[in-house]
Order: C-alpha cells, then sequence, then structure tokens
C-alpha cells in the first residue's frame, strides 16, 4: 500500500483520503472478533515429544488470520503451562500479554540482539503462523499446521487445549532469563536533549488503558511503541506499511470513530502528519477524539496547523511538559495533537540510538 502514496500528490486531501481508506482496512483485518472456530488438528504426541526432548525450547507467534482474543487467551495458557519463552513477530506484540512471565519479546526492527541470539539456539522453535523464512529453516524449528481456509490461528488454539503440558520443564532458568532480558530491553535508556522521547513512552507505559488502540508509521515510531509500550488484549498495536507516511495519524483516527470507547494514540512524524493533516477536520466533525503525538524535527509548526483543522493542539518542548500536555489533550475531549520537538535523527531504534546511549550514558552515571 505504501506505492498509493507520492511526494509528488501536493493536494494532501487525497492522500489523506486515501490514507485513510488503508487504516480502515487494516482495522478491520485486525478487528480478531469472529465465530469461535472448530478445533484445528495438531499431532500432540509429536509437540510433547520434541518439548520433552529439549533444553532450550522456545515460542515463536507469527502473523496470519484468526488471532482473536480467545485465540491470545489459550495460546497463553498453552505456553505458560509448559513455561514456554515466547517471541512474537513484528508487530504482533499484543498477540500475548506483555505482562504474561513467558512474554521474551518482538522481532523487528527494535528487536532486542539478546532475542534474536537466544531464538537462533533455541533447540526445539515452535512456530506458530507465517514466520520470517529465516526462523522457518531454524534447524529446531516445529511448526504447527495452521490452514486460514479452516479457521486459521484461532483453530489452532482451540486444538492446543487438548495438548497435555509436558511432565517436566527443565528449562525454566532459560524462560527466566529470557523474560529478564526483555524487561531490561523495554527500559527507556536516557537520550540526549531536552525532549526523551523514550522516558515518554515509558511513562506513558504505565498510564494507556488496557484497551487502547495504538496506531504507528512503519519503521522507528512503530519499533519504539513495540520496545517501550505494554500492550495486552484486548488493546492493540496496528503498523503501517512501509512507506505510508501519516498511517499512525490516520488509523488513530479511523479507530477512534469506529470504536468510540476506547483510547486511540496515533504515532507519526512531520512527514505523517502532513500527509494525514485533514482527517483532523474529519475527526473533529465525528466528535472523535483521537491523540497524536507527532516528532518534530523539522521548522514547521505542526501545532498551529492542528489548531487551523480545529484540534487542541501543544508543542512540547522538554519531558517534563509532556505529563501536563498529555492530560490537557485528554481532557479538551477533542481531536488532539502534541508535537514534540525533537532533534534531528533522534527517533531510530538502533543505529542512531546507539550513538544516543552513549553519549547519553556518561551523564547518567555521573
Amino acid at each position: 500500500m505504501g506505492a498509493m502514496i507520492h511526494s509528488a500528490d501536493h493536494d494532501p486531501a487525497p492522500m489523506a483520503a486515501r490514507l485513510r481508506t488503508a487504516a480502515e482496512a487494516v482495522l478491520a483485518a485486525d478487528s480478531g472478533e469472529t465465530a469461535p472456530p472448530a478445533p484445528g488438528t495438531v499431532d500432540g504426541a509429536g509437540l510433547r515429544a520434541r518439548l520433552a526432548a529439549a533444553a532450550r525450547p522456545m515460542l515463536l507467534l507469527g502473523d496470519g488470520p484468526g488471532w482473536t482474543d480467545a485465540a491470545c487467551a489459550t495460546m497463553a495458557l498453552f505456553a505458560g503451562a509448559n513455561a514456554l519463552s515466547t517471541a512474537v513477530t513484528a508487530g504482533g506484540c499484543d498477540r500475548l500479554d506483555n505482562e504474561n512471565p513467558c512474554y521474551a519479546g518482538t522481532l523487528g526492527p527494535a528487536a532486542d540482539p539478546r532475542l534474536t541470539d537466544r531464538l537462533r539456539a533455541a533447540d526445539c522453535l515452535v512456530t506458530v503462523g507465517d514466520v520470517p523464512a529465516g526462523w522457518t529453516a531454524h534447524p529446531g524449528a516445529h511448526p504447527l499446521p495452521c490452514d486460514p481456509a479452516a479457521g486459521g490461528i484461532a483453530a489452532l488454539a482451540a486444538a492446543l487445549m487438548d495438548v497435555a503440558p509436558v511432565d517436566d520443564v527443565p528449562w525454566t532458568d532459560w524462560a527466566i532469563a529470557a523474560r529478564r532480558d526483555y524487561l531490561d530491553w523495554s527500559a527507556a535508556d536516557p537520550w540526549p536533549g531536552p525532549v526523551d522521547v523514550g522516558a515518554i513512552l515509558g511513562w506513558l507505559r504505565e498510564r494507556l488503558p488496557t484497551d487502547a488502540v495504538v496506531a504507528a508509521d512503519a519503521g522507528p515510531l512503530a519499533g519504539l511503541a513495540q520496545r517501550h509500550l505494554l500492550f495486552r488484549r484486548p488493546g492493540r498495536l496496528v503498523a503501517g506499511p512501509a512507506g505510508l507516511d501519516g498511517f499512525g495519524l490516520a488509523a488513530a483516527v479511523a479507530a477512534r470513530t469506529a470504536r468510540p470507547r476506547r483510547m486511540a494514540l496515533g504515532l507519526t512524524d512531520a512527514a505523517g502528519f502532513a500527509a494525514a493533516e485533514p482527517l483532523l477536520a474529519d475527526a473533529v466533525a465525528a466528535g472523535a477524539p483521537a491523540l497524536v503525538v507527532a516528532a518534530n524535527d523539522t521548522p514547521v509548526d505542526l501545532a498551529a496547523a492542528a489548531r487551523a483543522r480545529g484540534a487542541f493542539a501543544v508543542t512540547v518542548g522538554s519531558s517534563p511538559d509532556f505529563i501536563q500536555a498529555f492530560w490537557d489533550a485528554l481532557w479538551s475531549r477533542t481531536p488532539a495533537l502534541i508535537e514534540l520537538r525533537v532533534e534531528p535523527d533522534q527517533i531510530t531504534t538502533q543505529t542512531v540510538w546507539g550513538a544516543a546511549r552513549a553519549a547519553a550514558m556518561p551523564h547518567a552515571e555521573g
């Protein structure tokens, strides 16, 4: 879908309309509300035998249809009963409650290198759904059958309810270490500059409702959300496809319009805001108080543009100011923009992130 948006499109209105259509399609596919399917088929004896012979097993939850709230809950029971350290593919961090002791983190641009190393070291990697090719070729891969035409992941989850847990789990230390790595990785390191994005997301982590819908542009912003925010069903993380600037804003507006009782938070940057800005006026007209946080490293005044569309808007120039801005935005009961004035190249998850951490740590330790 990213090919639909081009810089040559100077009129923002048709761009915003296409963004909203794309966002609504993604949200509809991610609704997760379907009738319970008949249980699928799974070789329970074979699965138990593979696990019983393992010393370092892991579970990898991949993409595919059928990730209903019920399927996620059942998969959590299966993981817990077998003490399986569990990772999820990029964008799927809401498939297992992030506070579940089995949750070890998310793959993708914000993946902890320790998690990918641990997955490589696993001697039994149970996979569910579509996972990246590198993991399907894992020497310890044990893919579970998941037929989209027969209920997909929801049917597989129902079948796992009949699989008895293994009798002995000698890998508890392995699973505990994976969990500790995740907790360490999700903590916010100090950032240089007056606006500490990691600290802001860490603050939001403890305050977003459990049923909030978080929508983010693809790339670093989605990676930051996956790393620092906390997800558990019925909450959702919806990440846009690569190249579709403004998806976070568009999806937040679409989500709050379709689900008025649930908080919707959109994460975007200056380019994304420019692409989706007209949708703020639509949100105002619909009475859909979506909240958008935009990281801005340009001289453009995004807050002024948002006010011109009828939205509440505030600019944050230092991290402590975000707290008041957040509550003011919520209490405005209107679509709202919080503009974070960040430094160029500050928003990333790996390359510049490492440089930011190196620059900040001497100050933090001193």
